[in-house]
């Protein structure tokens, strides 16, 4: 699968690898329209990376990502889409995955079954998602919090499947700033040493939610990180938002990172 270990020249390309679809049932709009938005927002790659379905097993229905009968149509949508636009895009077909150790290794091996290009890891809950403990919300306890999610993460890239993280800084920061920098320090170390850059989410900064969080940008440029710029699109107009998308770039910019795969790295200078 691609990383950018062993694809380097990735890095050198205007691309954006967060894009869902209406499988995961908060999204809208046909692939074919994120394609074409894609390339009008002058991206030459788009990943589709929409929520994996797990085998959380029992009769758990996930509200949140495609059921597992849906992968096939999704990669033959995909497969079509890469044919039909390979002279104007490069299109590749991924998923955005969490780490639930009770159920990740039964999943992995499943969606490998399918012609899947790339993982975002994504850790939206400290557990699986069935107890919803979802780390955007405050934890009683937020260093256990803090903890435990850096755990997952970790844990999860000793794999090595994975092409990057999706918004690492989603955790609720909680109520101590020392405590948060103990842990999110040694997530962007850890991240920085596998090659991995860190995601600045354009969803999330439009939204104005706990992410992209500065502090955790500028842990990324103190530990000498890259950045790339996840549009993590539920939409095909979020591609041409090239407002939110440059406030990102800025967000990089002016604490004094590097930026990989954006059409503004050739477009547009940005304050430093």
């Amino acid at each position: 699968m691609l990383t950018f270990r062993n694809t380097p020249q990735l890095a050198d390309k205007k691309a954006n690898f967060h894009c869902h679809t209406t499988r995961c049932k908060h999204a809208e709009g046909e692939d074919r329209a994120y394609v074409e938005a894609a390339i009008e927002a002058g991206f030459e790659i788009l990943g589709f990376s929409d929520h994996a379905p797990y085998l959380f097993g029992g009769d758990y229905i996930s509200p949140i990502r495609m059921d597992m009968a849906q992968l096939e149509g999704y990669f033959d949508s995909v497969e079509a889409l890469k044919r039909e636009y390979a002279r104007d895009i490069t299109i590749y077909g991924g998923l955005e995955m969490e780490f639930f150790p009770e159920y990740f290794d039964a999943t992995l091996e499943t969606v490998k079954q399918y012609p899947i290009d790339y993982l975002l890891l994504a850790q939206h809950f400290l557990d699986s998602e069935i107890g919803w403990r979802h780390v955007m919300r405050p934890a009683a306890d937020g260093e256990l919090a803090l903890r435990t999610y850096v755990e997952r993460i970790s844990e999860a890239l000793e794999r090595e499947d994975f092409l990057y993280v999706a918004h690492p800084d989603i955790i609720h920061p909680g109520t101590d700033p020392d405590v948060y920098r103990r842990y999110m320090i040694a997530l962007a170390r850890l991240l920085t040493g596998k090659g991995i850059p860190i995601e600045i989410n354009v969803a999330g900064c439009r939204s104005e939610l706990c992410y992209p969080s500065r502090e955790f940008i500028s842990m990324g440029v103190e530990c000498g990180a890259q950045f790339i710029i996840g549009v993590d699109a539920h939409a095909p107009r979020e591609l041409l938002d090239r407002e939110t998308y440059t406030r990102c770039a800025r967000l990089a910019r002016c604490a004094g990172g590097a930026l990989i795969c954006s059409p503004l790295l050739t477009q547009d200078p940005l304050p430093r």
